[in-house]
Order: structure tokens, then C-alpha cells, then sequence
């Protein structure tokens, strides 16, 4: 079908989603970064690309796109598929839980379990959420998990530390947006090189790790995700070097789904956090 067909033949939302599901189901798209199938990825670029709500897609499935709207969309497909550009990118949004955030290839698309623990104030591990008064997110990249933490402890200052001047670019973005600039700090360091003499009642961290079977098995896809690869070499550099974070890093020993890893209590075993308080790490899921 050429393009002017599409254009002709395709009218309303709906003709959309079902050419937009299609076509996905008919590549090598990797689903990953907010999705895990074609549908809602169509849902996703659709709805996002014309501003709709995603939770009421049923009240505009009828409703019919310009010519403009064809067109550019038309063109996000085609990038989504055969430049292989995730479709946060394509819209420079990204969500966790009901928090919407900007992003764009100076930063990796955040995904992380400690954002559902983020909306229960990290309970069970943190009892009293008024008493957190200074808090870390290592490794920031767009300062998601550092702004959902500043909507979770109230009473706290919170530092945004990242190794990369351009994805601390990126995560100032988000705390205009989100108006924390007075609450929260964004430090350009390697780990904790550039924090000597803070202290932290709470630290946390969604560090972009991978095993090394896996990331030799997936360098050909992050080569080709866009953004991907350059971020887990900067990351695996600057980590394995750190004898502060690898001993909290321990598998579960699980080869099946996602690979978590265990939270181990530090009270009093690192010196960037307050001794009253466990410093906590819930790194990311494994990419498998």
C-alpha cells in the first residue's frame, strides 16, 4: 500500500490503532521501554502524538484525524519500525505509574520497580515518612525516581546525582515541570566522588545494569535502540570501579522473568548515610 493510500483510505482513530497494531506485529520491534506487546504500544503513540487521554480511548476511537495529523503520525510509525526509535522518544514522554515525565536520547527511558514501592512511601522499609529530611537518587538520569521521592517524603531535600551533564539536562526538565527546584539539588558526579561530606537519611538507586552474557547478547538491539548502548558502558566503567556499590548488588539466583535483586540493610556500613536510618538500593529489572 503506498503512502497516499494510507493516507486516503486510513480516516479515524480506530483505522489507526488497528494499521499501527498491524504493522507492529509484522516487525522486529522490541516492545520494553513502558510496553509489552503492539497493541498498547499503538495506544501509547497514538494517543500520546494527538494529546489524548490513554484511560478513555473508547470516547475518541470515532474520532477523525486531519490531513496534517495522517501525515505526521504516518511518519512516527514508520520511525517507531524501521529506525527502530523507542516511542518515548518519538513523543520525549515517559510515565511511571501516574507521574509523566520528559525524556529524549540524552537519557535512558526509566523503567523501574521502585517506582510502585515510591507510591507506598518505600513501606515496609521506611516507617515513618515525615522523618526522611535528606534524601539521594543515585544515578539519576531524568530524575523520575528523585521527583516521585520528593511527592513520597515531603520533608525532605533531595540531591539528583548523575555522571552524564546531559541527562542532568534532562532530569531539570522534569523538576521545573514538576516546580521541586527548591527542594531538590542536581549534582553532576561519579557516584559518590562529588558528595564528600553529605549525609542522606535515604538513598536509592536504578542504576542501568546488565550481566555480561546478557549485554554481549543485547549489544546488537541497544546498538540499535536508540541511546541505549552508550549508557551501559558509561555505567559499567564507573561501577565496577566502586567498592561502595557492588557489595549491594546480590542475585536472587532467579533465571526466570524479571531478575530483581535482594535489598540488603547497611545501617551504619555507608558513610553517605545517616546511622538512624537504612540506606536502601532497589536497583532496576534485569533486561533479558
Amino acid at each position: 500500500m503506498s503512502q497516499t493510500q494510507i493516507l486516503n483510505e486510513l480516516s479515524s482513530i480506530r483505522d489507526w490503532l488497528r494499521y499501527a497494531v498491524s504493522r507492529f506485529e509484522d516487525s522486529d520491534v522490541f516492545f520494553g521501554h513502558g510496553t509489552s506487546n503492539a497493541y498498547d504500544e499503538a495506544v501509547w503513540l497514538i494517543f500520546g502524538f494527538l494529546h489524548l487521554p490513554h484511560d478513555t480511548i473508547e470516547n475518541f476511537l470515532d474520532a477523525h484525524l486531519t490531513s496534517k495529523e495522517k501525515k505526521d503520525l504516518s511518519f512516527l510509525i514508520e520511525k517507531r519500525i524501521n529506525d527502530k526509535i523507542p516511542t518515548a522518544y518519538l513523543l520525549n514522554e515517559a510515565w511511571l505509574r501516574d507521574y509523566k515525565f520528559y525524556v529524549d536520547e540524552r537519557v535512558i527511558v526509566p523503567r523501574s520497580l521502585i517506582a510502585e514501592s515510591l507510591s507506598e512511601n518505600l513501606y515496609p522499609w521506611i516507617d515513618n515518612p515525615e522523618k526522611i529530611y535528606s534524601a539521594l537518587d543515585l544515578c539519576t538520569g531524568s530524575g523520575c525516581l528523585g521527583i516521585m521521592m520528593a511527592h513520597s517524603f515531603q520533608n525532605a531535600m533531595i540531591d539528583l546525582v548523575d555522571l552524564s551533564e546531559k541527562a542532568l539536562q534532562v532530569a531539570e526538565i522534569n523538576v521545573n515541570h514538576y516546580g521541586l527546584h527548591d527542594r531538590i539539588e542536581l549534582i553532576q558526579s561519579d557516584l559518590f566522588n562529588g558528595l564528600e561530606g553529605k549525609k542522606y537519611d535515604l538513598i536509592i538507586s536504578n542504576p542501568p545494569y546488565l550481566r555480561a552474557l546478557t549485554l554481549l547478547r543485547l549489544s546488537l538491539r541497544l546498538t540499535i535502540e536508540k541511546g541505549m548502548s552508550s549508557h551501559f558502558k558509561i555505567f559499567s566503567t564507573s561501577f565496577t570501579s566502586s567498592s561502595n556499590i557492588m557489595p549491594l548488588f546480590t542475585r536472587d539466583g532467579s533465571d526466570t522473568g524479571p531478575n530483581l535483586v535482594r535489598i540488603r540493610r547497611l545501617t551504619g556500613k555507608l558513610k553517605y548515610s545517616n546511622k538512624r536510618l537504612t540506606s536502601l538500593f532497589l536497583p532496576s529489572i534485569n533486561m533479558t
